[in-house]
């Protein structure tokens, strides 16, 4: 037999032919264990915590069996007032306002999976992303004196790697259905690049340890 009839018949015999392609779409509430923001002087509060967010995913099967998956997901925390300010107003009144954090991140996370069974997924690989960190600030009008508003933005680009657990309920019978789908997913990042803009960050560092839940629906097909 010759080899490319060996070929031939271990590719008709592998799972790619009955491989798999799954969509999804879920929102992720999220949680930051560890956001370096927190840590800073620009943080007073410590308050990056709560991280919504929404994600969209691709999976296919490979040749062999596995699974790879490939998932943009974007998630938006605020600390509001984290830097908080007040002055005595020439009317003698005392005017309180303060400096919002934002930390809003584009994040692109592959992943090699493994399927225990039809309806568990479980997946590592590496993660990157896009950030803005914008500090907003809004003086009050005060007297005679208008309100003005500044902005700060720095924008990061990270790497890390992710981790996640998803749990896949078919409610349509046949090769193509629909599924509801739940996950677990921690993501670590380390910002490997700033724009600095003429800024001086030797001092700084942007590093997060994100855990959010998912919860949506897909396709397979």
């Amino acid at each position: 037999m010759r080899s490319s009839q060996v070929v031939l018949i271990l590719l008709l015999m592998s799972p790619a032919l009955q491989a798999q392609n799954r969509v999804s779409l879920s929102l992720n509430p999220g949680l930051y264990l560890y956001n370096s923001e927190n840590t800073l002087q620009t943080s007073e509060n410590g308050s990056l915590a709560w991280a919504p967010g929404f994600s969209v995913a691709y999976e296919r099967d490979s040749l062999w069996g596995m699974t790879v998956h490939v998932e943009y997901a974007y998630t938006r925390s605020v600390d509001v007032n984290a830097m908080p300010f007040t002055f005595n107003a020439p009317s003698l009144a005392v005017v309180s306002f303060g400096a919002d954090v934002v930390f809003m991140s584009h994040h692109l996370d592959l992943g090699v999976c493994f399927r225990p069974c039809r309806s568990i997924l479980l997946a590592l690989g590496p993660s990157f992303a896009l950030t803005h960190r914008t500090i907003e600030l809004t003086e009050p009008q005060v007297d005679v004196v208008p309100a003005r508003h500044f902005e700060d933005r720095l924008v990061s680009m990270s790497l890390g790697a992710n981790a996640f657990a998803s749990f896949e309920l078919p409610i349509q019978e046949g090769p193509k259905y629909i599924f509801l789908l739940s996950s677990l997913k921690v993501r670590f990042l380390h910002a490997i690049w700033f724009d600095k803009r003429g800024r001086d960050l030797d001092n700084y560092f942007q590093n997060s340890f994100l855990a959010h839940v998912g919860i949506g629906v897909g396709y397979s097909f």
